[in-house]
């Protein structure tokens, strides 16, 4: 009977575990570690340097320190592999589309490097941000 109980526990657990294991590489987790402000010039980037920020690799929904969904939904266009990037790119119109002036929004997650850290560089406008994503 004891054998049953441990045996249903594992099959509970397995069942609880094993989706999030299958899901595990799929999303990344950022650190940032360098800031350009508007002006091109490095910066101490109080509110950014050492920060995280999440990306949801199938939506390219950025969370954290650092968004990049607002009014439109941001646009994987590159899903990265061995050879490629994966990049995300996003706009906001101001005034939800009515008025003048517009936001660019761009990430490049570089896939293609070997080893578990992948460099990654976000561009908001003209300030940039760059630091190292991993998969979990």
């Amino acid at each position: 009977m004891e054998m049953m109980k441990i045996n249903f526990v594992f099959l509970l657990l397995s069942i609880a575990v094993l989706p999030s294991l299958a899901t595990a590489s799929d999303d990344y987790i950022c650190t940032i570690e360098r800031y350009l402000n508007d002006e091109g010039r490095n910066d101490d980037g109080g509110l950014y340097i050492g920060k995280n920020f999440s990306v949801e690799r199938k939506t390219g929904i950025m969370s954290g320190v650092v968004k990049n969904i607002y009014i439109n939904f941001p646009q994987v266009i590159d899903k990265g592999s061995k050879e490629n990037s994966f990049k995300v790119i996003n706009y906001l119109k101001k005034g939800g589309g009515t008025g003048p002036g517009s936001n660019v929004y761009a990430l490049n997650i570089s896939e293609f490097v070997d080893g578990d850290k992948k460099p990654f560089l976000f561009m908001r406008n003209t300030y940039v941000l760059q630091g190292t994503c991993l998969h979990f």
